[in-house]
C-alpha cells in the first residue's frame, strides 16, 4: 500500500463512520416482540397507552424540510395499543387488561415528573386496578424527524444561550408527541435511508396495590421503515388508500416501541 493511499482510506473510513453514527443518533433497534420461550412474572397486567391518535407528515429531500402539522390519524391508536399488549403477552400466559384513557383524564403535563404515579391514583379511585398484578403504563414523548425524543437539558445544551429565547419555539417546531412519519426522497433518502414512521415512549411498571415502581424504561423508540412511495401530499389531501398505508407501518411502529418496552421492563423471565 502506497503513502498516498492511506490517508485516502482513512478519510473514507472516518467518512462512514461519522455517518454511522449520524444515522443512529437519538435511536435504538426496536423489538418485534417479546422473547420466545418466556413466561410471565405477573399474574396480571393492567396496560395503560397513554398516547395520541394523531400523526405529522414531514417530506425531506437532503436540500428542504417540510413538517405539516399534526393531524387526528383516526387509527383508534389506544386501541390499537390495547389490542397489541395481550397479544405479545399471550405465548407467556399473562392475561392483559387494557385501560383505554378516554379523555384524557390520566395525562398529565409533558414535564410532570410523577405522571406514573398520578395514573396510578387516578385508576385506583375509580376501582380500575386488579391489586393482584401490576400496571404497565406508557406516556408519548415528543419526536423529530429521525426519531429523537425531546429531552430539556440535552436540547437546551444542544441550543446553547439562544435556546433560552427560541427553545419552546424550536421544541413546538421540530419535537412533536405524535406518530411522525417522515418520508424521505431524493438525495435525503439516499443520505438518511428509506422513510419511517416513528413513536416514542417512556414506560412503567408499577405494582398495582402499592404503586411502587417495579421497572422503568425511558425513550423507548418504536420505527418501522416505509418501504413504499407516496405523492407528495399534505396529510389532509391524501386518499383513502394513501392514509391506510400510512396506518399499516405507523401500528406497526406501535407494535415494535410496545414490545420494546415490554423487553426492558422485563415482564416475562426465562422458563
Amino acid at each position: 500500500m502506497t503513502q498516498a493511499t492511506r490517508p485516502r482510506r482513512a478519510q473514507k473510513l472516518a467518512a462512514l463512520s461519522l455517518l454511522a453514527v449520524l444515522a443512529g443518533c437519538g435511536t435504538r433497534p426496536a423489538a418485534p416482540g417479546i422473547e420466545a420461550g418466556g413466561v410471565g412474572r405477573y399474574p396480571h397486567i393492567s396496560f395503560v397507552p397513554l398516547i395520541a391518535d394523531e400523526v405529522r407528515l414531514i417530506w425531506r429531500d437532503g436540500a428542504s424540510r417540510q413538517a405539516g402539522k399534526r393531524h387526528r390519524a383516526g387509527w383508534r391508536t389506544q386501541l390499537n395499543a390495547g389490542k397489541i399488549a395481550p397479544e405479545l403477552l399471550r405465548e407467556a400466559g399473562t392475561p392483559v387488561t387494557p385501560i383505554e384513557d378516554v379523555k384524557g383524564a390520566l395525562l398529565g403535563s409533558g414535564e410532570d415528573t410523577e405522571w406514573e404515579t398520578r395514573a396510578w391514583r387516578r385508576l385506583k379511585a375509580t376501582a380500575r386496578l386488579d391489586p393482584k398484578g401490576a400496571i404497565m403504563v406508557l406516556r408519548q414523548n415528543a419526536l423529530d424527524a429521525q426519531g429523537r425524543q425531546y429531552n430539556p437539558a440535552r436540547n437546551f445544551l444542544a441550543l446553547g444561550l439562544v435556546g433560552v429565547v427560541i427553545g419552546a419555539a424550536t421544541r413546538e417546531d421540530v419535537f412533536q408527541p405524535s406518530f411522525i412519519l417522515a418520508m424521505n426522497t431524493g438525495f435525503q433518502a439516499a443520505l438518511g435511508g428509506k422513510s419511517r414512521c416513528s413513536i416514542g415512549f417512556d414506560a412503567r411498571l408499577l405494582d398495582a396495590k402499592t404503586e411502587a415502581i417495579l421497572a422503568s424504561a425511558d425513550a423507548v423508540l418504536g420505527q418501522e421503515l416505509v418501504p413504499v412511495e407516496l405523492a407528495k401530499k399534505k396529510w389532509p389531501q391524501m386518499s383513502v388508500a394513501e392514509r391506510g398505508l400510512a396506518e399499516t407501518y405507523c401500528i406497526a411502529a406501535l407494535r415494535r416501541g410496545i414490545a420494546q418496552a415490554m423487553n426492558e421492563l422485563e415482564v416475562t423471565r426465562r422458563r
